[in-house]
């Protein structure tokens, strides 16, 4: 079994207005929500009995990791102007998710796309790649006050590499 679903919708219909009663319910793997493993053979199982690992988890956007990289590193959400339709969220009057999208009907890119100028792999759909962002981000607001920063991360030539398979 993979990973429990983190999309944007689905987890706010978990939190159920702060209940937090609906991880199972409003998932697509159901009772993994409420599962439970016997961790000791994993390699950070001593590490965990000497120190706290990701005892609590704090994220500024609902969903997965893609919205909240934005926020990371902007504190915004990126916008896809005129997304096409298949890929834009259908909501009730309500507000309640009707058919699942990457993009809010106004335009908000919520869920995984992946960046029009890579990388990304070459069989992506068109629609599935995100239009170039302009918001500005902490490096931009660093750079305007003549503050020296770096950003560092790892993985770029593999990304690189799998893009062309």
């Amino acid at each position: 079994m993979g990973s429990l679903i983190h999309a944007f919708y689905q987890q706010q219909a978990q939190i159920n207005g702060g209940k937090m009663d609906r991880f199972a319910l409003a998932s697509d793997a159901k009772g993994y929500a409420m599962a439970a493993w016997d961790g000791s053979s994993l390699k950070m199982f001593e590490l965990a009995k000497r120190y706290t690992l990701a005892d609590n988890f704090f994220h500024a956007a609902f969903g997965g990791s893609f919205l909240n990289h934005f926020w990371l590193v902007c504190a915004c959400t990126p916008v896809y102007p005129n997304a096409p339709e298949k890929i834009v969220a259908k909501l009730d009057s309500n507000g309640t998710m009707v058919q699942d999208g990457f993009v809010t009907p106004d335009g908000y890119a919520v869920n995984t796309l992946e960046p029009i100028g890579g990388p990304h792999e070459h069989k992506t759909k068109p629609e599935r790649l995100l239009p170039v962002q302009t918001l500005p981000t902490i490096g931009d607001r660093l750079a305007e006050k003549g503050v020296s920063w770096a950003w560092y991360s790892g993985g770029w030539n593999e990304a690189e590499c799998d893009r062309h398979l």
